[in-house]
């Protein structure tokens, strides 16, 4: 009967609005399992690339409150040009410097260290990092003018404007750059020449991130949008719409599964990289995001904004952890101590996470990074 009909088809939507609420599509979304680790495909590591990631490991310390890192500082004095940026490799071999000229001026700490061992002239003074230097003579006249500058090894080219990020792969081999001119150049480290030029966005970009493996790579705009890009394409494999203003920064999780973009439109956005759907919006901002990074076992982001402030987020619970105030000027950089080993624990479990936070108002502060809302803690300062 009609009746019996009707009934049947409330049943079933009533069924299906559970079902739908029950996947997150409507309504709060719920507590996430752990993501996968084999849901994105990525190309298998040579055992000699394996090798050297695991010393890598084995050789970090464990810090904490009690045990702060030491700080080794690279300078760069005098530059010609404007710096929008810079970029560290994981290891530290690496230093690539953006310039407002539009090239890239990359260092490498072994070349030069290789070169002080070899260099004869017992005069030579000792070079500054990745650089040349010469010697004073006794009428305090500069020896070797072409030598005392310090000069990086290269200079990459074929950016058409100005150079605001970069990013070096952890096997030091590959390094990227986000310019003004809407182009991602890859260029090689042990050619210096450029690998691949990436066309996509229609607008400036402002950040350029290496997933953890070096395999992929992502991008973040002003048109608006994030894109995700590898190796082996010219072209975007993903985008991911949903700021509705610039996205300023962008960041990969632990596991290179998701992704990390913060837009001047006062949100964090948590993005699966598999199917290129947003699954997290993250608030509380009052300022546009300007730096964001994830901790090294992809529970927390940690976000920082135009007005100096400092947000910790749980990523699983979906909820705001401590806002940390001591900076008095725009965030510039955010990034975690990483685990001691490759499986995500500390050897230590009294190793507490740390936050490296840097700022225009011209301080480097070390936060702990554990803290919860009633305990916001910041442990060291350098300025």
């Amino acid at each position: 009967t009609k009746k019996e009909e009707e009934a049947e088809r409330r049943e079933r939507k009533a069924l299906d609005k559970s079902n739908r609420l029950e996947k997150g599509k409507l309504g709060s979304a719920p507590v996430r399992p752990d993501p996968s680790t084999e849901s994105i495909p990525r190309p298998k590591m040579s055992e000699e690339l394996l090798e050297k990631l695991v010393g890598t490991y084995l050789k970090r310390a464990t810090v904490n409150s009690e045990a702060l890192p030491s700080v080794c500082l690279c300078t760069l004095d005098n530059s010609l040009h404007e710096v929008n940026g810079s970029a560290v490799s994981p290891e530290g071999r690496l230093v690539a410097a953006c310039m407002q000229d539009s090239t890239v001026r990359l260092w490498d700490a072994e070349e030069d260290k290789t070169r002080n061992r070899n260099r004869r002239d017992p005069r030579a003074g000792k070079a500054a990092f990745g650089g040349h230097s010469g010697w004073l003579g006794a009428s305090g006249e500069q020896a070797d003018q072409s030598s005392m500058r310090n000069r990086p090894q290269q200079v990459l080219k074929g950016h058409s404007g100005p150079v605001y990020a970069a990013s070096i792969t952890p096997d030091n081999r590959f390094v990227a750059s986000a310019s003004q001119d809407g182009t991602i150049r890859l260029y090689t480290s042990v050619t210096r020449t450029t690998l691949l030029s990436l066309r996509g966005h229609n607008h400036p970009i402002w950040d350029v991130a290496w997933s953890p493996e070096g395999f992929y790579l992502a991008s973040a705009s002003y048109d608006g949008t994030a894109r995700l890009w590898s190796i082996d394409h010219q072209y975007p494999l993903r985008m991911f719409i949903g700021h509705v203003a610039d996205v300023d920064c962008v960041t990969f999780l632990p596991n290179c599964n998701y992704l990390a973009t913060g837009g001047s439109d006062r949100t964090v956005r948590i993005w699966d990289a598999q199917s290129g759907t947003e699954v997290r919006c993250l608030k509380g901002l009052p300022t546009g995001v300007t730096a964001v990074a994830a901790s090294g076992d992809g529970r927390t982001i940690a976000a920082g904004g135009e007005n100096g402030e400092i947000l910790l987020w749980d990523l699983r619970m979906e909820r705001l952890l401590a806002r940390l105030r001591a900076h008095t000027d725009l965030i510039t950089s955010l990034d975690f101590s990483q685990p001691v080993n490759p499986s995500g624990r500390s050897h230590s479990t009294s190793s507490i996470p740390l936050l490296v936070s840097g700022s225009l108002d011209c301080t480097i502060r070390v936060w702990n990074a554990a803290v919860r809302p009633e305990d916001k803690t910041r442990v060291g300062r350098w300025g």
